[in-house]
């Protein structure tokens, strides 16, 4: 399954898909830095009695 007979992938075609790699890592590397961070100021905001949820937010 190539995209032409010589059994090669394209420049453009490889240099997109690795592009789109790139992106996707980054944004998945922020999704999780402020994931953990949410939940560990509602961990602090609660231990300082607060409210989690308002930590959370």
């Amino acid at each position: 399954m190539y995209a032409d007979s010589s059994g090669h992938l394209p420049k453009w075609a490889a240099w997109l898909i690795s592009g789109v790699a790139i992106v996707g890592g980054i944004l998945g590397g922020i999704l999780i830095s402020v994931g953990s961070g949410s939940l560990i100021n509602g961990y602090v905001t609660e231990a300082n009695e607060g409210n989690f949820a308002a930590g959370y937010v």
